[in-house]
């Protein structure tokens, strides 16, 4: 097993990585195609399943950060979380808005079922009440007015 250290300063970079990304949700003139971001790219989350666990959990709470900094927007969204199959450095999370280079809302085909569950590599990090799971690439979740929507897609 490969031996990590300043594994405290890495999480730590992480989080403060991703509260420091603008979001403009709340600007009109804004949009986004397809952006996306990776919590890491060194590959200590394919070290462990506790380590791919740890990053999966900052692109939670960086969705969580999202759907608070979104409450008063006006601008119509989608997002979502990708976890890849095979490696943990490609995990990101997508926010799409309407804009003049892709479809909006974008929607590709997902098998979405309610009795899809949590893969139990993830118990106990992602709460099947508050997520919708699908098994593909990728998969469609909206900001309607009505409510946020979660998803996990992996």
């Amino acid at each position: 097993m490969k031996k990590t250290r300043g594994l405290k300063k890495h999480y730590r970079r992480i989080r403060k990585n991703l509260i420091n990304i603008p979001l403009h949700l709340d600007d009109k003139e804004s949009w986004y195609n397809m952006w996306h971001v990776h919590v890491e790219g060194k590959g200590i989350s394919n070290i462990s399943l506790k380590h791919r666990r740890s990053h999966i959990k900052e692109l939670l709470n960086f969705l969580d950060g999202v759907e608070d900094h979104s409450r008063n927007s006006k601008l119509p969204f989608q997002t979502w979380i990708h976890i890849d199959a095979e490696s943990g450095t490609c995990d990101s999370l997508y926010i799409h808005t309407p804009n003049p280079h892709t479809e909006y809302p974008y929607i590709i085909a997902t098998k979405i079922t309610k009795e899809m569950k949590v893969d139990p590599m993830f118990a106990g990090i992602i709460d099947e009440k508050n997520y919708e799971n699908g098994i593909n690439i990728r998969a469609k979740l909206f900001n309607n007015e009505e409510k946020f929507r979660r998803i996990i897609v992996y």
